[in-house]
């Protein structure tokens, strides 16, 4: 800010000296503290643009306020919610008082509310201190030049800080036995229903009425009405005990304080808290000391491990935090939470108090279940049995996605099509960002500019067995003619007083919002998704709406008010374009989503956000594939090669490639239209790891089914799959793909002219192989591993099952010899799954399943490939198959039975190999005999 901008009152006030205010009571029923803020830093910051390499420095976008205050009548251990006045034109603020950091608030319009231990006071002068950042509005309007906006940076915060303690629910003064779930009456006019929806899981809801009424949150987050069990109860003059088969919750009548116990007495959490004050809600319990926390959605701001942090569930877009913020934490010491409310909530993790975690929700009627068991899978799937399970992708969704953030042409990408068929590179997916359309976003229609004959480009796609990725986004321009039409019907947001909204985002001012609340919009918009699906779209790309373009003052059609849809507001987008595409069409298609929170994964695919195209971002991705993966979201991508900045390096590139090909799904976007724009090197080793997906798809098809019928993701924290190695909580730059494949990313660059990179590699206790050169390595420890630029460090475990197919250069074709590699050393299960890859009958049991095994004791290994159970449309009448063997030992002795050889042979391990064929009723077992060399 500079001082030319603002009054000389306003001056006055920002540089006078620091006022010191005794507390005083306001005739209100808040407590409230008046103070002078003194403005004691600023700066100025490199904004990156959306598009191309075009920066600006922009001026005083950071400002830090302090003031000092005194205060008084406050017990010790006294939890306050606290009020700072609005968050008006910044994008985030971040408070701290007596340099504690008690909340950030993210959001223009926000109000700054926060909750703080009273033990953070101290006798005598308190210090607050507020961090301010702002930025001007920036937009890429109608595909056309970049353009700007600015807002006026304000000159301080409010100086009001009203404070007011939390209070308990009240004394339980009635028990009302339901057949689904018990509820308790308060003093203080609460409700609070107990219920069991599985013998782990807990569900406790807080409510002003003896009947709780359905919120935004359980018709969009929930899977629809949830199961409930059979409970019992006991009560006395001081408690009251309601139990399922595994759990037990016993209530303090006189302060509704709950412990929860399992069926053997241990302890599970105890001393835990309601607390509610002028429309907020606190849940709080108690830490371990040693006790780690994961989830809480995609953001990695403060690593895996949010153990000592604060976390906002707000929706942002954010290069560092990502786009998915998802209220469900697991928790090393044996249990998990999930806050079920769309309203903004605050996680304190132990920031302020080590020993306390905190759940603070901007809505009183709090609805919480406890995942109430120590294993995180097991949570997990409790979870997804509660916000649903993901749909299966089409096999062609497992290929090569080929995208940019070029305004691209017809001719363009027919020529790179081209390309890819001459070099014989896999390829299933063309994905076309916003410049389709015509100017004028969004207006559904093809750019004739850019796109002379869509049509003959369509066919062309066909023509090559391509599927078709087409952008949208929740805003219409008011150059679109879209924009008259849903404003004339009152199918876009309105503010609070009355008036239509309109709302900036990054490509265009004074837009309208789509009102996905309203059914009618829903159908309007609907009907506008089916018609891309009939003009050969197969993937909807959905971008936007969230932070700004979802602001606070906006309201539904019917009233609702955004500070509760914000969160929801994805949902509500995914679902409404995946429900119109799917009705569409008779086979599978996309939605494929920047944004989400709880239940997103039902839609099911989705991408990391935007990062910057280099090993920065990099590192943010590697953290945010594991974190989407703890919140039940399996089929999730990044843009390989990077989103923003200029072209990146060679050495980026390829890395992001490496690790991005052992994704679920599989996508490159950014400034780069193929891989042979970056030279002969990148391409060839480009090449090599699209030629190895695309032979790893049936494993990757097979962990895709799995994932879909467990909830458990393909992506694996390292301490997801090895939770009981506690070195694993530790390890956050590599991960799982499925259960046998460890992939350590290069995130980092080097200093190597070559590009060859040392990493530490934490591999688990057991016996690894390379997966490049076959050599093993023992477990528990770190490795430090040379990669030449070529070379992924990726990892087999000893008893892994991997399954090849040929490459064909397009996912959905079937067919070929089929070539399982066994990796000796432990013992391994592996199902290879099967359908027809494009219809929905897998939903009616049209799929074939085959079950391989892997045993091993001292001297034997024994091989068993099973008969294949189940069928569908163009199943292979018998399979061929070469089986590989890895190992470091020696066998003299080979039986195999079934429809193929039956000779024995003497050979080393390594080079072990045998093609036969198999029918679908055969099964075929190997024993293997060790001599020892």
């Amino acid at each position: 800010m500079k001082d030319s901008s603002i009054t000389r009152q306003q001056k006055d006030l920002l540089y006078s000296k620091t006022a010191v205010v005794p507390f005083r009571r306001d005739r209100a029923t808040a407590e409230r503290i008046v103070f002078n803020w003194r403005l004691i830093g600023k700066s100025t910051q490199n904004v990156e643009s959306m598009i191309g390499d075009a920066a600006q420095e922009v001026q005083d976008c950071l400002l830090i306020y302090k003031a000092e205050f005194e205060i008084n009548g406050f017990n010790r251990n006294t939890l306050l919610l606290c009020k700072l006045g609005n968050n008006g034109l910044a994008k985030f603020s971040k408070i701290k008082i007596n340099n504690i950091e008690v909340g950030q608030i993210t959001g223009q319009k926000n109000d700054i509310t926060f909750c703080i231990n009273s033990n953070i006071f101290i006798p005598g002068r308190n210090e607050i201190e507020i961090t301010k950042f702002t930025l001007p509005r920036r937009a890429w309007v109608d595909n056309g030049t970049f353009t700007e906006k600015h807002t006026n940076v304000e000159s301080q915060p409010e100086s009001v800080l009203r404070i007011k303690s939390f209070s308990n629910i009240g004394e339980i003064c009635n028990i009302d036995e339901k057949s689904d779930s018990c509820v308790l009456q308060t003093t203080g006019g609460k409700f609070l229903t107990i219920s069991f929806t599985s013998d782990h899981l807990l569900r406790l809801s807080l409510s002003e009425t003896a009947v709780r009424h359905e919120t935004l949150a359980d018709k969009h987050f929930l899977c629809g009405k949830l199961p409930s069990q059979q409970y019992q109860i006991y009560s006395d003059s001081d408690s009251i005990a309601i139990s399922n088969s595994r759990i037990n919750i016993k209530f303090a009548r006189s302060t509704s304080t709950f412990s929860i116990f399992d069926l053997h007495g241990n302890t599970i959490r105890e001393n835990i808290n309601i607390l509610t004050c002028e429309g907020h809600s606190l849940f709080v319990w108690q830490l371990d000391a040693k006790e780690a926390l994961f989830g809480l959605g995609e953001n990695t701001t403060a690593g895996m491990n949010k153990r000592g942090s604060i976390e906002e569930i707000w929706l942002i877009h954010s290069f560092t935090k990502c786009d998915k913020p998802i209220p469900f934490l697991l928790s090393t010491a044996g249990y998990g939470l999930y806050l079920n409310s769309s309203f903004r909530s605050v996680f304190d993790l132990g920031a302020q108090d080590h020993s306390t975690g905190l759940v603070h929700c901007e809505n009183e009627n709090v609805d919480i279940f406890v995942f109430c068991q120590p294993v995180f899978k097991e949570m997990i799937k409790d979870y997804v049995s509660i916000t649903g399970k993901s749909e299966l992708p089409p096999k062609w969704a497992f290929g090569y996605w080929q995208s940019t953030t070029k305004k691209i042409s017809q001719h363009e990408i027919e020529s790179n099509l081209q390309g890819f068929n001459n070099q014989k590179i896999g390829l299933d997916v063309i994905a076309i960002d916003p410049n389709w359309q015509k100017i004028g976003l969004q207006s559904l229609e093809w750019d004739e500019g850019y796109f002379p004959d869509h049509e003959k480009f369509l066919r062309t796609l066909a023509a090559n067995n391509l599927n078709l990725s087409l952008w949208t986004c929740p805003f219409l321009n008011q150059t679109s003619k879209l924009y008259h039409e849903a404003f004339s019907k009152g199918y876009l947001f309105r503010h609070v007083n009355g008036r239509s909204a309109k709302v900036d985002w990054w490509m265009g001012f004074d837009a309208g919002l789509i009102d996905f609340t309203n059914p009618a919009a829903v159908q309007w918009w609907s009907d506008k998704m089916s018609k891309l699906v009939s003009s050969g779209a197969r993937v909807v790309k959905i971008d936007g709406g969230d932070t700004d373009e979802t602001p606070p003052d906006l309201v539904s059609h019917d009233g609702m008010s955004m500070r509760e849809i914000h969160n929801a507001y994805p949902i509500l987008f995914a679902k409404t374009v995946y429900e119109a595409i799917s009705n569409a069409s008779d086979s599978r298609v996309l939605v494929w989503t920047r944004t989400g929170c709880a239940g997103i994964q039902r839609y099911p695919s989705c991408w990391g956000g935007d990062q910057a195209a280099d090993f920065s971002g990099g590192r943010v991705l590697v953290k945010a594939a594991q974190q989407a993966g703890l919140a039940g979201i399996s089929f999730w991508s990044k843009d390989m090669g990077g989103f923003s900045g200029a072209k990146p390096s060679i050495e980026y590139y390829v890395r992001s490639y490496q690790w991005g090909l052992f994704c679920p799904i599989s996508r490159a976007h950014g400034p780069v239209t193929a891989p042979w724009e970056m030279g002969d090197r990148a391409k060839e080793i480009v090449y090599k790891y699209l030629d190895l997906r695309y032979r790893l798809l049936p494993t990757i098809y097979s962990y895709a089914r799995t994932s879909v019928e467990t909830g458990i993701p393909m992506v694996r924290s390292m301490f997801l799959e090895y939770q009981n190695d506690a070195e694993t909580t530790n390890v956050e730059y590599q991960y799982m793909f499925g259960p046998d494949l460890l992939v350590a990313p290069v995130y980092e660059e080097s200093d190597d002219i070559q590009y060859k990179a040392t990493r530490q590699v934490y591999l688990p206790a057991g016996i690894w192989y390379d997966f490049w050169e076959d050599k093993l390595f023992s477990g528990a420890q770190y490795l430090s591993y040379e990669a030449e630029l070529d070379k992924l460090p990726l990892f087999v475990r000893a008893g892994g099952i991997i399954a090849y197919g040929e490459n064909k250069q397009r996912a959905s074709i079937n067919g070929g010899v089929l070539e399982i590699h066994f990796y000796t050393g432990g013992d391994g299960n592996f199902i290879l799954y099967d359908d027809d890859g494009v219809s929905q009958k897998y939903k009616q049991g049209c799929f074939a399943k085959m079950p391989i095994e892997l045993r091993q004791n001292t001297d034997t290994v024994a091989i068993k490939i099973g008969k294949v159970d189940g069928c569908f449309d163009n199943m292979p009448s018998e399979y061929k198959i070469k089986v590989v063997i890895h190992s470091d030992r020696i066998y003299n002795e080979v039986l195999i039975s079934g429809d193929s050889l039956s000779d024995s042979t003497k050979c080393n391990a390594n080079s072990l190999k045998y093609n036969f064929v198999k029918k679908h009723d055969s099964e075929i077992v190997m024993l293997l005999q060790n001599r020892q060399s």
